[in-house]
Parts: C-alpha cells; sequence; structure tokens
C-alpha cells in the first residue's frame, strides 16, 4: 500500500564511504542560510507542501534554524523553528532507542537477553531461531508481522496502557531472527514499554526526565494532548488545487511515532549525539554507548548500508550518515547526522508528497553543495549476472507487510516487477517507484538514480529469495498463489465475468418483458441464486476498495467504518450462493428445456466464484481474519 511505500521512500540508502575522507560540511551561517534559503522555498512550491522548519548544528551549536511558509494555511500562521510543533512520526524511535541505551548503561536492560523476562502478562515467545532480544528491536530484525488496524485512536479518547495494548495486540512472529529487517513500529513500542518495566515510570515521564529536561527541549513531548497546543502545525494534502487539512488521531504506539517537537529541540538532540552524549554540562548517554548506537549493528551485505540501534545508516555522495525518518498523515520528517563531519540536519514538513522525489532532491542539493564526491565509474555487468539474469527477475512484495488481516491487500497495490537486460535489472513499482539496477558483483548491485546497492540472497532455511535496497528495503519474491500480479489478473476476470452476467440478464429480462422475447431456459430460482451471487460478490468486493480508499486509510486504522463492515458482510453472503451454483450448473434448467450453453454459463460462473472466494481467504477478506 502507498502509505508502506511511503515510509521506504523517506530514505537515502548506500554507497561505500570513501576512503580518506577530510572534514567536510557547513561551517558559516550565512553560507548555510544562503543555500536554504535558495533550495526549500523551491522544493516547498514544487511538491504543494505549506511549509517546514529546519535546523542544522556543527560543532556543539546550534548553525542554523528557520521556518519556511506556513504552519497553519487558514490563519497564514508562519513556520517558526523555535515555537512549532512538528509530528516527527518515526524519528520518535531516536528518542526510545537513547532511552533504551541509557538503559542498557545502567545495568537495568540487556542488549542480548531475552525480551520476555521484562515481560508481565504476555510473552513473545521463542521461535524461528530463538527468543527475541533488544538487540533484534532495536535493529528490526525480529521477524514481526505487521499491523495497522486498530492501532489508532480517535483524537481526545482515552488511550490504554502500552503495556495493555500491546499484550492484546502484539503481531506474531513470522520469519526467521536476524536474517532481514522487517521495520517493525510495534517492535519499537515494545521498547518503549521495556523502558518503562525496566524503569517503574511510564514512557512519556521517563523521557521526559532523563531526556528532554538535561537536552533543555522545552517544548516536546510525546502524545498530543487535546485542547491542542496552538503552537502544533497543521499538516495538508494537496488536493483540488488547494491545501486541505488532513486532521489529527492518537496512535497507540507512542514510542514509535508520538513524539511533537520543534526544529530547535531537535537541534539540542543532535548535538547531543555528534558529542558522544554530552549536551552542555548534562551527559545522558556514556561516550561508547553513544558511540555504539551509530556503529553499525546489522546488514546483509557489507556493501549496503544497515542498521545502528535505533539509527539507520544512509549515504551522500559515498559519506556515512546515520539518522531517521518519518512520515505519518501530512507529516515528513528527517534527521541526518555526519559523525565524521560534525554536522547534523533536521528537517521537517506538514504536506503530504511524494518522499522519493523530495528526499532525493535534497540529498542531491546537500551533496553537491557540501560532501562532493567523484561520480562512480559505471561498472561492467559480471559475466555471472549474464548468464543468471533470469533468476533475479519476477515479482516481489515488501517484506515488511500485513500477513493477518484484510490490510493485506495493500500488497496488490505495493508489489514491484524485476525484469532484466543485458546491462543490468530494472525495478518497477506501482506509482513512481522505479529504479535501474546495475551489477557490481554476482548478487550485488548499485541503484543507479540513487546511488545506493542492493543486494539478492536465497535464505538457507525458508528458500526465500530476498532483494535488499540499503536497510529499510526488503523485497520477497512472490511465486505462485502468492504473486499479486496473479490475483490481479485472475480477479479482473472473474469480476468481468460476473459483471457481463449481470448486465446480460438485466437485457434478456427486458427483452422477455418488453418484446415478447423466448422465455428463458433456467429456472427462476436458478437465476435468482445467480444474480444475487453476481450482485453481492461485485458490490462486497467494490464496497472494500472504495472503503479502503487511500484518502481513507487513517481513519480505518482508527475504527473499522460502517461501510467496510457492510461490504464484508455482503461479501459473506455471497458464500452459499456461490457455493450453490455448481448445482444450478447440473439441475438449473427448466422442465423439459436444452440448456447446453445455459448449463456451460453456470458452471463457469461456479468457477469463477469459487476463485474469487479462493482469493477472498487468502487476502483475508473471509472469516475472523478479516477484521483481526
Amino acid at each position: 500500500m502507498k502509505a508502506a511505500l511511503g515510509w521506504l521512500c523517506a530514505l537515502v540508502l548506500v554507497a561505500a564511504p570513501a576512503a580518506g575522507e577530510t572534514r567536510l560540511g557547513p561551517s558559516d551561517p550565512r553560507e548555510v542560510e544562503a543555500f536554504l534559503d535558495g533550495l526549500l522555498p523551491g522544493l516547498l512550491a514544487s511538491h504543494h507542501a505549506p511549509g517546514a522548519v529546519v535546523s542544522v548544528v556543527r560543532d556543539g551549536r546550534l548553525l542554523f534554524e528557520r521556518g519556511y511558509g506556513f504552519a497553519d494555511v487558514a490563519a497564514r500562521r508562519p513556520m517558526d523553528p523555535e515555537r512549532t510543533l512538528m509530528r516527527v512520526a518515526s524519528v520518535s524511535k531516536l528518542f526510545t532507542a537513547t532511552a533504551a541505551m541509557q538503559l542498557v548503561a545502567a545495568g537495568k536492560l540487556d542488549l542480548h537477553a531475552d525480551v520476555d523476562r521484562h515481560l508481565d502478562g504476555f510473552r513473545i515467545g521463542d521461535g524461528f531461531g530463538g527468543p527475541v532480544t533488544l538487540h533484534h528491536l532495536l535493529t528490526h530484525t525480529a521477524g514481526f508481522d505487521d499491523r495497522f488496524l486498530r492501532s489508532n485512536r480517535a483524537l481526545g479518547s482515552t488511550l490504554p496502557p502500552l503495556g495493555d495494548y500491546l499484550a492484546r495486540r502484539m503481531p506474531p512472529r513470522v520469519m526467521p531472527l536476524g536474517r532481514v529487517v522487517s521495520y517493525s513500529n510495534h517492535g519499537l513500542a515494545l521498547v518503549g514499554h521495556l523502558v518503562e518495566r525496566a524503569s517503574g515510570l511510564s514512557f512519556a515521564d521517563y523521557v521526559e526526565h532523563n531526556v528532554f529536561d538535561p537536552l533543555e527541549m522545552k517544548r516536546s513531548r510525546f502524545f498530543l494532548r487535546v485542547p491542542l497546543d496552538p503552537d502544533l502545525a497543521v499538516s495538508y494534502r494537496w488536493k483540488g488545487g488547494q491545501h486541505v487539512p488532513m486532521g489529527y488521531d492518537h496512535t497507540l504506539l507512542g514510542p514509535a511515532a508520538e513524539l511533537n517537537t520543534t526544529a530547535r529541540d531537535m537541534a539540542n538532540f543532535m548535538i547531543a549525539h555528534l558529542a558522544d552524549g554530552r549536551f552542555g554540562g548534562a551527559q545522558i548517554l556514556p561516550p561508547e554507548t553513544a558511540r555504539s548506537m551509530r556503529a553499525r549493528h546489522f546488514s546483509v551485505h557489507p556493501e549496503v548500508a544497515g542498521w545502528g540501534y535505533g539509527f539507520l545508516e544512509s549515504f551522500v555522495n559515498g559519506h556515512r550518515a546515520v539518522g531517521h525518518g518519518g512520515d505519518w498523515r501530512g507529516f515528513k520528517s528527517r534527521l541526518l547526522l555526519f559523525p565524521q563531519q560534525g554536522f547534523g540536519i533536521f528537517v521537517s514538513l506538514n504536506g503530504e508528497l511524494n518522499d522519493l522525489a523530495l528526499w532525493d532532491a535534497f540529498d542531491d542539493a546537500l551533496g553537491a553543495r557540501y560532501l562532493p564526491a567523484a561520480a562512480p565509474a559505471a561498472p561492467a555487468a559480471p559475466d555471472e549476472f549474464t548468464r543468471e539474469a533470469s533468476r533475479y527477475t519476477g515479482t516481489y512484495v515488501l517484506n515488511r507487510r500485513m500477513r493477518s488481516d484484510l490490510l493485506k491487500l495493500g500488497a496488490l497495490l505495493s508489489h514491484v516487477r524485476v525484469s532484466a537486460d543485458a546491462g543490468g535489472l530494472t525495478l518497477l513499482g506501482t506509482g513512481e517507484l522505479a529504479f535501474r539496477l546495475v551489477p557490481v558483483a554476482r548478487d550485488l548491485f548499485r541503484v543507479e538514480e540513487l546511488a545506493e546497492n542492493a543486494y539478492y540472497f536465497v535464505e538457507p532455511d525458508t528458500g526465500t529469495e530476498h532483494l535488499v535496497i540499503g536497510p529499510f528495503l526488503t523485497l520477497d519474491k512472490a511465486k505462485g498463489w502468492a504473486n499479486p500480479r496473479l490475483h490481479a489478473a485472475l480477479g479482473i476476470a472473474a469480476l468481468a465475468l460476473y459483471a457481463g452476467t449481470l448486465a446480460g440478464w438485466g437485457l434478456g429480462f427486458a427483452a422477455r418483458r418488453l418484446a415478447g422475447a423466448a422465455p428463458s431456459p433456467t429456472t427462476p430460482l436458478a437465476r435468482w441464486v445467480g444474480a444475487g451471487a453476481c450482485a453481492l460478490l461485485l458490490g462486497g468486493l467494490a464496497g472494500i476498495g472504495q472503503q479502503l480508499d487511500l484518502e481513507r486509510i487513517f481513519e480505518v486504522m482508527i475504527e473499522i467504518p460502517r461501510g467496510l463492515v457492510a461490504a464484508l458482510v455482503a461479501l459473506h453472503l455471497a458464500v452459499p450462493l456461490v457455493l450453490a451454483l455448481p448445482w444450478f450448473a447440473v439441475r438449473g434448467a427448466a422442465p423439459g428445456a436444452k440448456a447446453p450453453l445455459a448449463r456451460l454459463h453456470y458452471a463457469v460462473l461456479a468457477g469463477a466464484g469459487l476463485l474469487l472466494l479462493a482469493q477472498a481467504l487468502y487476502w483475508n477478506l473471509l472469516g475472523p481474519a478479516a477484521l483481526r
């Protein structure tokens, strides 16, 4: 689904770091001002984003901060880097990881111990290669399924305690430990609960006392408060030539996504992490712990960017950065630290837009201005690729996906097609997702458009074929019945048959009534059952598609709308009618009528109906899994 692709596109990924690099980066505030004033207004305009805040730090000080555009379009309230509160979504995870690593340094949490020892009332369990540890959670390698249904609440709702929510809604483990990254909001929310269990404080109170206060982050807080702070920015979608507010909600995964902060406060956080945990007279982390958070602790291949503890790696013109992106309900944020150069930058916008194009353009400009690097030589295709190109081709789905409820349908929208030619691979996804992959070694590729590396491998135990692009995007090859392209083709053909049948029967009924045409060779009961099956299947599936429109998806995550429930009920009511169609293919003719074509038609309807029911089961549209 688009949401799922949005989260991967907030990153620029990997090329190998350049050897012997010098200490580059911004240093003159006036020059930084000129650079950002020349860059950000144009990016905002081209992406229809109302406003942005930015802060830049270098060598322990705030180098530059500014607001651009509007925090509230209707009120003409400008963006203010010191006062405007932004919902930074997954950038929150850096604070959760920091809190957890404080407790690791204090001996209250263990990076490599089973997390179940800290839990009360529920267990993660041992399986898929062993118990889940904090190390797995902080590197997103615990192997959890994804889950969004019922993970949010309407603004102003009473929120359950974090541990109660996780006890009810923690997704199952579905893949081996430590093999690939499967990004997990629930996994980082579980880290927040471990902070609660180890400290004896609520997560929000712990972070306030142990991170915000020593870093003088006076405007920052977890969780939205109602009434809303008047300095909170409004997020927008560009629709019909105007900015339309997207609204607010509460997430029940607070430690993973609920930080509200300012560009000024984020500058203090960046200063502390670049200074190995020190900010002014405060030391929020031991230096070795801060350095460990920024170090790489997981990657599928040495030449592919990976994860530290909470921080993910990216490379701009070959220069290593660590940071995190955030994307939720029209807020887009990104924090990048360049430890070797000693600078960091935070940007946050309040518009729903194409992350890939925005951050790619931003990184291109940042790299060209401050982080120059020689363009890599175009690699020649290895002989192995020429011989083996066909094994990479096929349809892939996101490894981070919903498997256990109806939002599994997202795979129909977010699958990727990989094709090969003599020079490399072409990767085409839905929307504007398109990459060219050039081979540099056996199973290793460079993504030309993003100067990042990709790695293909087969998991030894499960046989799953993965194509991994940087630290965030893991694709699994979909074969046979799991191929969404197959489902789309078969489903469209079956629905076209049912729609045509309804139209033909409607015309036939009119002809018999108005023009005195010959009577139908089938019994009235057969026609009613057939028409009912067609109408319920078409109406149910069309209703599900309409209710899961991307503009409504945030509301669906809060509460299953009545329209979606009605569509699912229609689909379930179709089941007995579809199951009756084979009987009417044999016994549905009127007494004395010879109706071979009608019998064949009912047989085809029965086959198409059974196919649609099998697809509905696969996509969790039937049975209790539909609203799990």
